[in-house]
Parts: structure tokens; sequence; C-alpha cells
């Protein structure tokens, strides 16, 4: 176990773009400020992969602005690191949390429901760009979600001992046979972050919201049954109207307002 935890704080692995280009033009800028001595590496010009991670091993660990490197990292890169590196399959906490984000996306409110299904919404695309409501009908349950990590092969794997994912996959197969993918890297999964926090949709970096609205079409391509309950979002009053339909779905039998 202690071994195991070395590994994942290998400082080796991480990177801080001054120090990184200074460490491998062995910049003279870098050989004061050594605890133990400046290391004797005999090393080429521009060092191979080996040995600049022993160099870094060496600066990070007893250099005294080694510990910059991991002063960079934020809460979101640390969470997100974890999520790729830790042995849960299927997270179903995780995938809870990036649920509510998706949901967050298309509706500014808190409802219930939000954390626990995600709900295929439609913008009001005919008079206005960009859309400032959203409407949902139908939902997909978190158990009929999957998040899933990279794996490389068994039988190549011991070639690839240095493999590390970089994103994660969150998916749905339908029963009609159609899938829809969202893949998770750390540009989006900040954004999902800061949308649980209260980011207004309208500041979506364009290609983030590009993605999701992808993935809200690709499962619209699924057989999901239409719910009596539907929801109807609106951005700018930022508030969330809960409608309860009868039976034959001819009536309003309930409206909740969530503001």
């Amino acid at each position: 176990m202690v071994t195991e935890k070395l590994h994942e704080t290998d400082p080796s692995g991480h990177s801080h773009p001054v120090w990184d280009a200074l460490l491998e033009d062995r910049s003279p800028s870098i050989s004061k400020g050594w605890w133990f001595g400046e290391p004797n590496f005999v090393v080429n010009a521009r060092p191979d992969r080996e040995e600049f991670r022993a160099l870094k091993r060496a600066f990070y660990c007893e250099h005294e602005r080694g510990m910059d490197c991991f002063a960079l990292e934020d809460p979101d890169a640390a969470e997100f690191r974890n999520l790729l590196r830790q042995g849960i399959h299927d997270d179903p906490q995780a995938k809870r949390r990036l649920i509510q984000a998706i949901n967050f996306a298309f509706c500014p409110k808190e409802f219930p429901g939000c954390e626990d299904n995600l709900y295929l919404w439609n913008g009001h695309r005919f008079h206005e760009q960009p859309s400032r409501s959203f409407l949902a009908n139908r939902s997909i349950p978190m158990t009929a979600l999957r998040l899933l990590r990279p794996r490389i092969p068994e039988r190549v794997k011991a070639g690839l001992s240095e493999y590390q994912p970089d994103h994660l996959l969150l998916q749905h197969a339908a029963a009609n046979g159609a899938i829809a993918r969202l893949r998770v890297n750390f540009p989006l999964f900040k954004v999902l972050q800061n949308l649980r926090r209260g980011l207004p949709r309208r500041l979506l970096p364009e290609r983030e919201s590009f993605r999701l609205e992808s993935f809200m079409e690709s499962l619209d391509a699924s057989d999901v049954t239409e719910e009596r309950r539907v929801l109807s979002a609106h951005l700018e009053r930022r508030e969330v109207l809960e409608i309860l339909l009868s039976p034959d779905k001819k009536k309003y039998e309930r409206i909740t307002k969530h503001a």
C-alpha cells in the first residue's frame, strides 16, 4: 500500500511550465537552491525521458522551489486526477455530480431529481438564438448511465506501463441499440464543476456548450418514454416550472414553480 501511494505521488508525473523548461535546458538559474547540493547527473544537453524524470524527482524533493509544481494544481484538477486513478468502477457519487452539472447547463435552478436523473432538454430555437428556454419530458436514471475510464488491452499493458487516462466517458446504451457518449476531459470537467457552482449558461465556452448540446441530441435517439412530468426552464428569469399532466396528457393537473 505504501509503495502504491508513493508511485501515485511520483513528482516526475507532475508538470510546471517554467521549471520543466529550465530543467530540460539545464539552465544555470537552477544551480542554486539545492538543500543537499546540486545533483551530479551526467546527461545530454537535452536529457532523454528517464534522465529527465530522475532530474525532476531530485528537483521537486531537494530544491527550495520544488513545491511550486504541486501548488499549481487547483482542487478541481486534483479531483479529476483522483477520478482517473481511483479503483472504483462506475463511481455513483461522481455520476451524480456530472448528471447534476449537465442538467444545470440547461436549467438554472435545482429541482427534485436533478442529481439522480439526466433530463433530455430541448431548446426553443425557432425564433431566438441562443435559446433562453428549455423543455424536458424525458429522463434517463443514473443507473442507466455508465461512467467509464479508458483502459488498454491486457496483451499490451506491460509495454505501456506509463499510460495514464486523460478523460472519462459518460455513456448510455438504449434498448433500441442507440449509444450516446460524452467524453469528459479536464476542460469540460472544469466547466461542469463551475456549472454546479452557479455559472450561467451564457458564460459557457462555445466548444463545451456545443459538446453538451451534441450529447443531448445523441440521447434524443434513445427509446426513453415520455413522462407526465414536464420541466420548463427559463434562463433569464432563472426559474423552473414543474408541470404534471393528466394521464391522457391533455390537461395540466399541477404546476410547481422553483425560483
